[in-house]
């Protein structure tokens, strides 16, 4: 696990720091050996933490990579009050908090947007914006493992209301998760069926997914995710310029990545199609945060999430 530390830094330096570390995390996933461990890592991860870009994700797991935890102090102390803790104020504060960093611990930082527009005079006077962007700074964000209640004295991560677990036990069976996933590639319009594969237990056609005839229910679930991100990930276009093995891992990472944070497999992501590939850092990090975005929408599907909702996050994954 690559770990980084942007301590008493100042923004600057901080934001300089952080592109470096995701640059060292692309290159550590070039090397051989390493890089599959390195990859199936910072896909994991995710589900430890909460409501973050994948980069942000990354970013945190190399300071804090075992925290169940990560946010904002605002937000810890509406969680805190929201559970009937009392807020106390300290000092000179101008009001009261619920929550408090415990004696020597420090800030995760994240990359935090903001926009920015320039505006000019015209020739009557008036401000026109003339230019607008996207600037991103340094944010201290909290792990959990790290606070403590106020009025209690006692470490937040001690009280099991305030640890929510986001890795669930769903035990054995998968025909609930085929069935929801199934369903749902339906309804964007992949039509699922068995038939004659010629020995692979599925196939992508675009807009068409072929099962292999006879395989039980608990295999049929691993072959519709990898064939489902085939779906959502390789477009026409894609289809014709990837090469197959760029495609091939692509999908089994999607699938193993949802299959691990069900419980279902521990099996290391391949990464070592990008070295064949030659990929850069940039495209590196590219195709970690398609299949990472991807993962996040199935997971959420197979578990049942309003198909609404999973709808809007595929479109944002597919179309950018």
């Amino acid at each position: 696990m690559l770990v980084a530390n942007f301590k008493g830094q100042d923004k600057d330096a901080r934001r300089h720091n952080m592109q470096a570390a995701l640059d060292a995390l692309a290159e550590a996933v070039l090397l051989p050996g390493k890089g599959d461990e390195v990859f199936g890592e910072y896909l994991r991860v995710d589900r430890l933490l909460y409501n973050y870009s994948f980069f942000n994700t990354c970013l945190i797991a190399m300071q804090r990579p075992a925290s169940r935890r990560v946010a904002a102090l605002s937000r810890f102390d509406k969680l805190a009050k929201g559970q009937g803790h009392e807020a106390v104020k300290w000092g000179h504060e101008k009001s009261p908090k619920t929550v408090s960093p415990m004696k020597g611990t420090q800030a995760v930082w994240v990359l935090a947007p903001r926009p920015w527009e320039k505006k000019e005079k015209d020739a009557d006077g008036n401000e026109v914006v003339t230019g607008s962007g996207m600037a991103y700074w340094a944010a201290d964000v909290w792990a959990v493992e790290d606070l403590m209640f106020r009025d209690t004295g006692k470490p937040c991560s001690e009280d099991p209301d305030f640890l929510p677990d986001f890795v669930p036990n769903h035990g054995e069976g998968t025909v609930a998760y085929y069935a929801n996933l199934r369903t749902w590639a339906e309804d964007q319009g992949i039509t699922v069926e068995e038939g004659f594969t010629g020995g692979p237990a599925g196939i992508s056609y675009g807009g068409r997914i072929l099962e292999r005839i006879g395989d039980p229910v608990g295999k049929k679930f691993a072959v519709l995710l990898h064939e489902v991100a085939h779906e959502s990930l390789h477009k026409k276009d894609e289809r014709a310029t990837l090469p197959k093995r760029v495609k091939e891992a692509e999908a089994e990472a999607v699938a193993m990545c949802v299959c691990e944070a069900l419980g279902f497999a521990q099996a290391e992501h391949s990464a070592a199609y990008l070295r064949n590939h030659g990929a850069t850092k940039a495209e590196v990090l590219s195709s970690m945060k398609r299949t990472f975005d991807l993962a996040t929408v199935l997971l959420s599907v197979v578990e049942g999430e309003e198909a609404e909702e999973a709808e809007e996050r595929e479109a944002v994954v597919v179309n950018g």
